[in-house]
């Protein structure tokens, strides 16, 4: 039995979120500079949609020894396999056999257990959660039983990235209780901001969210379980606002989390003074006692998501062209699967991935926060008042009204459309009383300019060229 241990606080990802390329073969040494430089405890490997080699958790280990630290006590490896029900049954059995295979070879050195956490993405049932916990059972028997890699606790931690699955939480904190042959301290649940917010919008996701992080905490007080919720943000508002102008807040808002992850804008396109500071306030804040939002309040703001959601996916259906013809544009930092052939869908429309659906918003001149803003029109009295209760809003309009262009936007939709949200934007932060607060160089919306141009003409890498440069003066990609 492995001893008792907390969960980690940092998990370093590889989102593609960063201005900056990172190949699959620089994997290895992204993993050792997220220790010893940017000092996470935890490394998500991650596989889903993505050509990341089998043997990647196996060779962090290796060099990891190489630099002296210690894989299992200094760092854990959790792998984010593929979802077998999307991507098929071949890439999802490797990652799994990949990751026994790496417990494995840290035996033999003489190492700690370095994968203690399988992630499984986009759960959307628990029935499908139980099927991935019963394989896993069965693959890490043979392992031991073929090779003789010592039984140890491998917890599987379901990924929620939708409004729903979110919502319904307690479903899932009932079934990992259930998990046989798991680690009976702690019990992680992984929250996703950027899908919940691709497929519902920003309000939706964010009200979601927070309900979720209430229910946990009191799943855990009712049940006198440790419950260890991770939480999947960006730096861009839509993707959660984890940002250094807005860490406070941010910390505030989600309290409740144990893990948070590091994703790769905010190692390499963060000042480096800001980012210590950043990581601070997330592990001085992490483990917090999460604002309670009781029963009659979710009643309410059930209705507020499914009226802000309805209004979100009327916007996108509206802009689904623009939403194509710029999303084959925007620069790849990671060497992912084409959107086409693992992207998310939203009834009949085939969305980008969430970090490029965010930076083709923020190129076409309207932050995706602000699509579903209109819903804020038909809220007021006591229900705006729960609202914001339950999560302020109004900072991220604030942020991101900054990169909203009235005039680089007419020039990528339809008139009608255009004039139905600019309507929609005006007259919500005319009644809420919201401005930007900030400001941005008109270099950026030259390069909007730029970009409109290229993309016109079809000059693909003229155009990534110039939405990446609007990337780095906002300090993300998407």
């Amino acid at each position: 039995m492995l001893p008792r241990y907390r969960a980690p606080i940092l998990m370093a990802t590889q989102h593609p979120d960063s201005t900056r390329m990172i190949t699959t073969s620089q994997e290895v040494e992204e993993a050792i500079e997220a220790i010893s430089l940017f000092r996470c405890d935890e490394i998500m490997v991650d596989y889903e949609g993505k050509l990341t080699p089998y043997h990647q958790p196996e060779w962090i280990v290796d060099k990891a020894h190489e630099k002296g630290l210690r894989a299992g006590i200094d760092f854990l490896i959790s792998p984010r396999i593929p979802n077998d029900m999307l991507e098929g049954a071949s890439r999802h059995i490797h990652s799994i056999v990949t990751a026994l295979i790496t417990n494995w070879k840290a035996q033999r050195m003489g190492l700690e257990q370095p994968v203690r956490y399988i992630i499984i993405p986009m759960v959307e049932s628990t029935n499908h959660f139980q099927a991935v916990v019963r394989r896993v059972s069965r693959l890490q028997q043979t392992i031991h039983e073929e090779l003789g890699l010592e039984e140890g606790y491998i917890d599987i931690v379901p990924l929620l990235e939708s409004v729903d699955s979110q919502l319904e939480i307690h479903r899932y904190v009932e079934t990992i209780s259930r998990q046989e042959g798991r680690n009976p301290w702690t019990h992680r649940i992984f929250l996703g901001k950027s899908d919940s917010a691709l497929l519902s919008g920003h309000i939706a996701s964010s009200l979601a969210l927070r309900i979720a992080l209430s229910k946990l905490y009191r799943a855990s007080e009712e049940r006198d379980l440790e419950i260890s919720p991770i939480i999947g943000m960006g730096k861009p508002p839509f993707r959660g606002h984890m940002a250094p102008h807005n860490i406070e807040r941010w910390a505030r808002t989600w309290r409740g989390y144990r893990t948070a992850t590091i994703q790769t804008a905010m190692r390499y396109d963060t000042d480096r003074g800001e980012y210590e500071h950043m990581r601070s306030i997330i592990i001085s804040n992490s483990r917090g006692k999460p604002e309670h939002v009781d029963e009659e309040s979710e009643k309410g703001l059930r209705e507020i998501i499914r009226l802000s959601s309805s209004k979100y996916m009327g916007r996108i259906r509206a802009m689904a062209n623009a939403i194509l013809e710029v999303s084959e544009h925007v620069p790849n930092t990671r060497e992912r699967i084409s959107f086409k052939e693992y992207g998310r869908s939203s009834g009949e429309i085939l969305l980008p991935r969430a970090i490029a659906f965010t930076a083709l918003f923020y190129t076409i001149g309207l932050p995706p926060a602000l699509i579903d803003i209109g819903v804020l029109n038909s809220v007021s009295g006591r229900d705006l008042e729960i609202l914001i209760e339950t999560y302020n809003i109004y900072p991220d309009y604030q942020y991101d009204l900054n990169y909203y262009s009235e005039e680089i936007l007419s020039k990528w939709l339809p008139r009608e459309i255009f004039e139905d949200i600019r309507r929609d934007i005006r007259k919500a932060i005319e009644n809420l009383g919201i401005t930007p607060k900030g400001d941005v160089d008109q270099e950026y919306w030259r390069y909007g300019e730029k970009v409109l141009r290229s993309v016109k003409k079809r000059k693909t890498q003229e155009a990534q060229s110039y939405i990446a440069e609007m990337a780095k003066i906002r300090g993300f990609l998407g």
